[in-house]
């Protein structure tokens, strides 16, 4: 059975992975990003959105992460902070400085791109399955090089993130 890496982990993963299921891939498939996560699922009754006041929240990122920490632990369902500030996302932008954008698009976007980017219940515990499974595997790092080599076909490497290790992930064999 090829093996297969996914470079990236976004939604269009999911879907790909699914895709590839569907059309009888049975190998492994190693997924590639460079934090090694993947997006969350909705809940299968959505909670009520939790009212979140932009103006009450602090205006650094560290502030506001906290803040809605907090929320989160006191919510039934983090899906409820998450669905509250969809209406004042762009008024939390806005209070921001120039230095605090940067700081969130350093260290907080991939965060939120996988609580906000939510796929579908039945998606997910599909998806969820092959994870648990050990069919799809992730990995956080940052592709080295990509190579055709004549006996072993294409052959993937990378570098793990925090670290000098080096992988190979052979795609055909």
């Amino acid at each position: 059975m090829d093996n297969v890496i996914i470079l990236g982990s976004g939604l269009t993963m999911i879907d790909q992975v699914l895709a590839l299921r569907a059309f009888g891939h049975r190998g492994k498939i190693d997924i590639l990003s460079r934090r090694g996560l993947a997006p969350l699922g909705h809940a299968r009754t959505a909670p009520a959105p939790m009212r979140i006041d932009a103006q009450a929240l602090p205006e650094t990122i560290s502030g506001i992460l906290r803040a809605l920490r907090a929320d989160a632990n006191a919510a039934n369902d983090w899906r409820a902070v998450m669905d509250g500030l969809r209406p004042i996302t762009q008024e939390i932008w806005k209070r921001l400085s120039l230095d605090e954008r940067s700081r969130f698009l350093r260290h907080a976007l991939p965060w939120w791109n996988i609580h906000r980017h939510r796929v579908a219940p039945e998606v997910f515990e599909r998806f969820n399955t092959l994870v648990g499974d050990g069919q799809v595997r992730f990995h956080a790092g940052f592709v080295k090089s990509i190579e055709m080599k004549a006996a072993a076909g294409i052959v993937a490497a990378y570098r793990m993130r925090g670290g000098q290790q080096m992988l190979k992930s052979v795609l055909t064999g």
